[in-house]
C-alpha cells in the first residue's frame, strides 16, 4: 500500500492486511526483519494464558492475535488464516475466546468452534456448532468447553460435543465453573444454572432479579461467587451454592450509563471489573461495596472484553481496536 524510510535507513511497508514489514536493505535476505501486525477493526473477544499471562484477543473480522509483555501480536496460523486476506481465524466475528487445559478455543459467527495448540498459536481442529454461538466458556484446569448458541447449551471435550440442550429461552452469555456447572445468562433477564455430572448436563436451576438481559457472568476464582452483568446497567454479585443463589451486592453498582458488556474477577476474588458501552470501566469490591474506581474513556466505541493480568492490573479492549492496560495498584486508596 505504502512504503517509508525509518531509523538506520530500514524501510517500512504497509500491506493490505495491515501489516507494517521492516525490511533492511543492507541484508541479504529478502524477507522482512520484523512484521508487526494487529487488530484493524473492533475487538470483540479477550482471554488470558495464565501461565505466561498473555493475552488472547479476536476481533469483528475473524482475526485472532496472541500479545507479549512488549505490546507486540502475532497472528494465530491455520483453519483460515492462509487463504483470507487479513489472515483471520474465522471467517466472521469472533464472538468468544476462552483457555482450557486442550489449547485456546475460539467460538465466531461463521458458526464454529475451532481449538488451537497454545504453544504455536496454530488452529489444529474445528466443529461445526448447531447454531450462532453468544459465548464460550472454559477453565485451565479441565478440557471441557461449554458453548451458548442462539438456541441451545453444549458441552464439549476439546471439540467432541458431549451433551448439548435445546434452551427454552434466548442465551446471551456463558460462564463455566471447573466440571461442575455452567451458567447461562438470558435475554430475559434469568440466569439458568445447569449442574454437570458424568459430562452431562442436569435440569437447570433459574436465579431471577436483573432487570435487563444478561450480557456478562463471571465465576470468581475461589468459586464463591458469580458476577453479572446486565442491558439495564447494573453490576450484581451472587454467592454461589447448592440451593438458591443469595444475592450479595444487589442495587448498589448502577453506575454505568448504558449495557454492561464485560465482567471479570481479579485472580485474588476480591475485585471485579466491569465494562460497557458507555467506554468506561469499573473497579468494584465486595469487601467495600459503596465504593469503586472508574476509568472515563476506556475504550472507544465501547469495552468489549476485560482481563487482569494480576492482582492490581487490568486489561481492557473494544471498539477502537485497541488495548489498554490499568495499573490498578495506584487507585487503590478508594477502598480505603
Amino acid at each position: 500500500m505504502s512504503c517509508a524510510f525509518v531509523d538506520g535507513g530500514k524501510i517500512a511497508s504497509v500491506s493490505l492486511r495491515g501489516d507494517i514489514s521492516i525490511l533492511d536493505p543492507n541484508s541479504e535476505s529478502c524477507m522482512p526483519s520484523k512484521v508487526i501486525c494487529a487488530h484493524q477493526v473492533a475487538i470483540t473477544a479477550m482471554c488470558l494464558r495464565p501461565v505466561e499471562g498473555k493475552l488472547i484477543t479476536g476481533s469483528f473480522d475473524g482475526v485472532v492475535v496472541a500479545w507479549n509483555e512488549s505490546g507486540e501480536a502475532a497472528r494465530f496460523k491455520g483453519q483460515l488464516g492462509s487463504k483470507t486476506l487479513c489472515g483471520a481465524s474465522h471467517s466472521n466475528k469472533v464472538s468468544g475466546i476462552a483457555y482450557s487445559t486442550a489449547g485456546i478455543v475460539s467460538v465466531g459467527w461463521d458458526d464454529f468452534l475451532r481449538l488451537a495448540d497454545k504453544d504455536t498459536l496454530e488452529y489444529v481442529d474445528s466443529v461445526s456448532l448447531s447454531g450462532q454461538p453468544c459465548g464460550v466458556s472454559a477453565n485451565p484446569s479441565s478440557e471441557f468447553v461449554a458453548v451458548a448458541t442462539s438456541s441451545t447449551v453444549a458441552l464439549y471435550k476439546k471439540t467432541v460435543l458431549i451433551d448439548e440442550l435445546e434452551a427454552s429461552y434466548v442465551p446471551k452469555s456463558i460462564a463455566l465453573k471447573n466440571e461442575e456447572e455452567v451458567a447461562i445468562g438470558a435475554e430475559s433477564g434469568t440466569v439458568y444454572v445447569y449442574p454437570i455430572s458424568g459430562g452431562k448436563l442436569g435440569e437447570p436451576k433459574e436465579v431471577k432479579g436483573h432487570r435487563g438481559a444478561v450480557t456478562a457472568l463471571s465465576y470468581s476464582f475461589d468459586g464463591k461467587y458469580v458476577a453479572v452483568g446486565d442491558a439495564a446497567r447494573e453490576v450484581t454479585v451472587w454467592e454461589t451454592s447448592e440451593g438458591p443463589w443469595t444475592a450479595k451486592v444487589q442495587g448498589l453498582w448502577q453506575f454505568h450509563t448504558s449495557k454492561v458488556m464485560c465482567v471479570s474477577w481479579s485472580p485474588d476474588s476480591k475485585l471485579i471489573a466491569s465494562g460497557g458501552t458507555d467506554e468506561s470501566v469499573y473497579i468494584w469490591s465486595v469487601d467495600f461495596p459503596r465504593k469503586r474506581i472508574f476509568y472515563k474513556f476506556a475504550n472507544k466505541f465501547g469495552v468489549d472484553g476485560l482481563c487482569w493480568l494480576s492482582d492490581k492490573r487490568l486489561a481492557s479492549s473494544g471498539g477502537d481496536h485497541a488495548v489498554a492496560v490499568w495499573d490498578v495498584e495506584k487507585d487503590m486508596e478508594a477502598f480505603s
